[in-house]
């Protein structure tokens, strides 16, 4: 139970680094700060979730072949290339 637990803290604390590095980046006047942003903050916490994701799919036994898995990995982990293509053409504007 102590490791659920502590899975738990390891993905919010990763989808904290990720949101807080694509804020960052969007928010960022710069693109050296854009890709710093995003290269040292957004990465690690998208890196630190997957693996909390994994170990909790892990400790729960959930099997990878159902539905919502393959759902997520096709809409979500596009929004953020959506998000900079939208701002990428409304500055060519």
């Amino acid at each position: 139970m102590i490791g659920y637990q502590i899975a738990l803290v390891f993905k919010f604390l990763g989808v904290a680094l990720y949101a807080g590095g694509m804020a960052a980046s969007f928010l960022s006047s710069s693109l050296i700060e854009r890709k710093r942003a995003v290269h040292r903050v957004a990465s690690p916490g998208l890196l630190l979730t997957w693996i909390a994701g994994f170990c909790l799919a892990e400790i729960l036994h959930i099997r990878w072949t159902t539905p919502w898995n393959f759902g997520r990995l096709g809409a979500v982990d596009r929004l953020p290339d959506g998000a900079r293509l939208f701002r990428l053409r409304s500055r060519c504007w």
